[in-house]
């Protein structure tokens, strides 16, 4: 059982990599822990990564969409089901276990919830409490541009982004990802349906006990 990957950083300016690396295996050990398994490092390790991945993906996918509430919903919750699902295939390969698609689908589905709330409550934090991006007034360019057309830093809004995601986007991670593991862990403990082996076994199991009771009461109406 693996746990769920935590949503992208879909909001804002990005943590540097080794920044966004340590805050997401921070978050999916977290997650592990409340869901009563333990840190699970090497997992979580593995999670980590592939939620990175996801949420570069996402973001490429949903990086036209604008910079609207929907687009970082969209984008947290893409990147959340794709890290997980990531993060699942590569544990399963490492660790030699099948591949359970109900698992996987419960693990998607809760990084997909977590991803979405995360990025919605870092778009409203970065929209109502950051500082705007800075303004160039140097003829011929727009407001965060350069007069050489090269994009101006977001100044004084990475620590903003950077607080909004451990304060909101992380914590509803968690959230939904021990939900997920909640779920996960009742749908493992389902006895899996018979095989079709087992059943044709099983018939003949009544028909021979059936066969055997109806022998019995034939003896008992001879000597009765």
């Amino acid at each position: 059982m693996y746990e769920v990957v935590i949503s992208s950083d879909s909001v804002g300016p990005r943590t540097q990599l080794p920044g966004q690396l340590f805050q997401r295996v921070g978050a999916n050990v977290t997650t592990s822990v409340v869901s009563g398994k333990g840190a699970e490092w090497d997992k979580n390790l593995v999670n980590a990564g592939f939620g990175m991945a996801g949420g570069a993906v996402a973001g490429k996918l949903l990086g036209n969409v604008g910079e609207g509430m929907a687009r970082n919903v969209g984008e947290g919750a893409l990147g959340g089901a794709l890290g997980s699902l990531g993060g699942d295939t590569a544990n399963n390969v490492i660790h030699g276990e099948k591949f359970d698609a109900s698992q996987m689908l419960i693990g998607a589905a809760g990084g997909a919830a977590g991803g979405g709330a995360g990025g919605g409550l870092k778009h409203l934090a970065m929209d109502n409490f950051a500082p705007p991006a800075p303004e160039v007034t140097t003829p011929g360019s727009t407001p965060g541009d350069t007069a050489d057309g090269a994009t101006q830093p977001e100044v004084g809004r990475d620590h903003y982004s950077d607080a909004a995601d451990l304060a909101l986007g992380k914590p509803a991670g968690i959230f939904f990802g021990e939900d997920a593991n909640d779920a996960k862990d009742a749908d493992a403990d389902e006895l899996p349906p018979p095989t079709r082996a087992e059943m044709r076994a099983e018939n003949e199991r009544n028909a021979a006990t059936a066969g055997e009771h109806a022998g019995n009461t034939t003896l008992q109406g001879d000597f009765g």
